[in-house]
């Protein structure tokens, strides 16, 4: 049953609900008439009229009854309404014809006619009424008829006059009330079917927006006065971390402490603005002239303050770390319906935005380098070619004095350092620009060749223990070389932040992203003191160092490396390892 069948049949039911009562009514009004008569209510002077409403009465509930299982509503309400004019024009002949009192019950048919089948309904219950009440009284004037007296009234004789105007007037009364009723019913209708269709569209555009909201990237929150979620969309809940909880009822700061300098001070009757972030200024009276109890506009005049914009860090209950960008804006009442100011707070996740932004600075610093490193190496390296050439000319010189045999070892080691350190700037400059192709290299054969190095340089001690985890099946495709300078330089720094000893583990295997692509993970750990969270930003960059006699260019040189590969790189912690560089390797 569609909505409109469904409205139509209740409809009738309400008209067969004022018949009972209409039933109800004309009993007590036997009743009453009975008690003035002065008779015994047990006198069959009304006896008729007893009958009639009690007929009517069983007639109503067996009506009910049939409606529920009635298809066609539209017959069932029009054999009523014929019942009803039967009826009608019955009480009228039971009550003196035309002397009747009842003869306005004609009316309630017609307008019931008029609310379930519109102008064309009140019309032609009207002729129906019509014909009935002018046939009853054609019957009556003729005398084939002999309704009953009611209270005892003597039925009036035939006259012209008396019956034809009676019948003149109710015509009348009818057609009247039924243009009327008609004209009601069809504005009523066309009020009842503007009314559903805004309904209707208010429920699409609602459940539209409410689809846009919840479709956003970004999270949406809306705060009362207090401070308090009244909602979040699915995005702020994902991005918070709390997709299983009801955020609903909870102070912002509770989850967003950035928006405000200190959290311990959020207090519950505080309003947003005092947690919101810098720019969010409270509109009180005081503060915005014209504004407060009594101003003109103080309500109409008010909309959207402007927006304020933050960067602010972010710690899911997983302990994820985020970097959010929010954006507050406040709400001002537009109605008396709205109970203080509302904040609207949109965020969004720029965690792999700045992990790209830290990048592209690494790779424009490592770029810089190159630059400046192509640009002097050759200058520096030719006088020290001649510088190292006279020095091992004037050798045989040297031999009988011994402070000139110590100046000249000192010459030598300091040309050979910066011999060195011009060879790894010029390595910067000219690395990743050669013919070298990536190739599958086993990654535990590179470890063991590292290791092995690293001991024999004294830089890994009896008092470091290396772990590994790594297939000896497992590949990664990469130019050789790169790999073993990767792992020379990891592994030499989680050596170097322990000296007195440190457990290092190194792991590799095949893994898959939450982004969906698969590759190899390759993870260097170390139990040392681990890195200052202010300093994790920073290591990557060039010449950028925290030890004595070191250039800081190590770990600037993995990160090229790495991104040459196609791949990525992270530092982070674990709860057995302070430090954890986890390095990432597209399949190739």
């Amino acid at each position: 049953m569609n909505g409109e069948a469904a409205a139509f049949q209740r409809k009738v039911q309400t008209h067969l609900v004022l018949r009972l009562l209409a039933a109800v009514f004309i009993l007590a009004v036997t009743f009453l008439f009975q008690l003035r008569l002065a008779h015994d209510i047990s006198e069959p002077v009304l006896t008729p009229l007893y009958v009639y409403a009690a007929v009517l009465f069983s007639v109503t509930l067996l009506s009910a009854s049939v409606l529920r299982i009635m298809r066609r509503h539209e017959l069932f309400a029009a054999a009523q309404f014929i019942f009803d004019v039967l009826a009608v024009t019955f009480l009228i002949y039971l009550t003196g014809g035309v002397a009747s009192p009842f003869a306005f019950l004609y009316m309630a048919v017609i307008i019931a006619a008029a609310v379930l089948f519109q102008r064309r309904g009140s019309v032609l219950a009207a002729a129906s009424c019509t014909i009935a009440y002018g046939a009853l009284l054609d019957l009556q004037y003729f005398g084939w008829v002999h309704p009953v007296p009611f209270m005892g009234r003597p039925v009036p004789s035939g006259s012209n006059s008396l019956y034809f105007y009676t019948l003149t007037v109710t015509t009348a009364a009818f057609f009247l009330v039924a243009s009327i009723s008609g004209y009601l019913a069809a504005e009523l209708q066309k009020f009842l079917r503007l009314s559903a269709q805004k309904s209707r569209d208010l429920r699409m555009l609602e459940s539209f927006y409410r689809r846009l909201v919840e479709s956003l990237g970004a999270g949406l929150i809306t705060a009362d006065a207090h401070g308090k979620i009244t909602y979040a969309n699915q995005a702020a809940r994902k991005l918070l971390g709390a997709e299983g909880e009801i955020l609903e009822g909870c102070p912002v700061a509770h989850w967003l402490s950035g928006l405000q300098e200190n959290p311990a001070e959020l207090e519950p009757e505080k309003k947003l603005p005092a947690v919101s972030v810098e720019g969010v200024v409270p509109r009180t009276p005081e503060a915005v002239p014209g504004e407060g109890p009594g101003a003109k506009g103080s309500v109409d005049d008010r909309r959207i303050t402007g927006p304020a914009v933050r960067e602010i860090p972010y710690e899911t209950p997983g302990g994820e770390k985020k970097s959010f960008v929010v954006t507050v804006s406040q709400l001002e009442p537009l109605s008396d319906g709205l109970e203080g100011p509302v904040s609207v707070v949109v965020f969004q996740d720029q965690t792999l935005l700045k992990a790209l932004q830290d990048r592209m600075k690494r790779l424009e610093q490592l770029a810089f380098a190159g630059k400046m490193a192509g640009e002097i190496v050759h200058d520096i390296k030719n006088p020290l070619a001649a510088i190292s050439g006279v020095v091992q000319m004037m050798e045989a010189q040297w031999e009988g004095d011994d402070v000139s045999r110590r100046l000249r070892d000192i010459l030598v080691r300091e040309i050979d350092r910066l011999n060195a350190l011009v060879g790894r700037f010029l390595w910067i400059a000219r690395e990743g620009k050669g013919k070298d192709r990536a190739e599958p290299v086993k990654v535990s054969e590179t470890v063991r060749q590292v290791l092995d190095a690293l001991t024999i340089s004294k830089l890994l001690t009896a008092h470091h223990r290396v772990h590994t985890d790594v297939s000896e099946k497992l590949t990664i495709s990469l130019v050789p070389r790169h790999l073993f300078q990767i792992l020379w330089h990891l592994v030499t720094n989680a050596a170097e932040a322990s000296p007195q000893g440190a457990v290092i583990h190194i792991a590799a295997r095949h893994q898959r992203l939450d982004d969906g692509r698969f590759g190899t993970v390759l993870t260097v750990s170390d139990n040392g003191p681990g890195i200052p969270e202010k300093l994790s930003q920073k290591i990557f960059d060039p010449l950028f160092t925290t030890k004595e006699g070191h250039l800081g260019l190590g770990l600037s040189v993995v990160c090229r490396l790495v991104d040459e590969a196609g791949g990525q790189i992270s530092v982070g912690s674990s709860a057995a390892f302070p430090t954890c560089v986890r390095l990432f390797f597209p399949e190739a």
